[in-house]
């Protein structure tokens, strides 16, 4: 006869505790296979979103430069904008925007590439959950990490951005499923970023009244 803290166990108790047992180790594998995918999910995206966030962040400062420099530029803004409307209508990204990440967030429709962080992020994540065969809620969650790491990347705030991109999805709501990878994300974005010598972004406060 078996014990349990002094205390005889029937058969029927040592069925219910071997189906507990059971239990718990089946939610412990379900588990770490769901750690392990979105870790799958997040080291690409993080890499990727790092990388051209990064660039994308240094080439901003060199056209600000180079337009601080070089004041006369500001004449060639009526060219540009044509020629920007002409790319948008040839790629038919025309009326592609931001509510376009939301929805993709929400059902998990593909996002189109564009220049904003928000969307090339969002597109990136889904492209690559697209490309390991993910199913669409995990779609949905790589979109958050995409726009997250890029975020990280271009301000330095990887909290702040996966934040930002958990709670994009709804007003009032947060896409929490995606913290941890999208976490993950942005921290190896930011990463990145550092290493090739990019500061966080610091806002000081030099006139703020004194508190009694």
């Amino acid at each position: 006869m078996l014990q349990w803290n002094g205390k005889d166990l029937t058969s029927e108790d040592v069925y219910f505790m071997n189906e507990s047992f059971s239990r718990a180790a089946r939610s412990a594998r379900e588990m770490a296979r769901m750690l392990l995918r979105w870790l799958v999910l997040a080291l690409p995206i993080g890499l990727l979103c790092g990388g051209i966030g990064t660039a994308f962040h240094l080439a901003v400062e060199a056209v600000t430069e180079l337009r601080g420099a070089h004041g006369r530029l500001l004449w060639l803004l009526p060219a540009a904008g044509l020629a920007i409307v002409a790319l948008y209508k040839g790629t038919r990204c025309e009326g592609v925007g931001t509510n376009n990440v939301i929805r993709a967030v929400q059902s998990g429709e593909a996002v189109s590439r564009e220049g904003a962080a928000l969307q090339m992020g969002g597109s990136i994540g889904y492209n690559i959950a697209k490309l390991f065969h993910f199913p669409d809620h995990d779609r949905r969650t790589a979109t958050v990490c995409g726009m997250a790491a890029f975020f990280s990347a271009l301000f330095g705030t990887p909290l702040a951005a996966t934040l930002f991109a958990m709670m994009v999805e709804d007003v009032g709501l947060s896409f929490s499923v995606a913290f941890v990878p999208g976490f993950c994300a942005a921290l190896l974005a930011y990463g990145i970023s550092l290493a090739c010598g990019i500061a966080p972004t610091r806002f000081a406060l030099s006139a703020v009244p004194a508190l009694g």
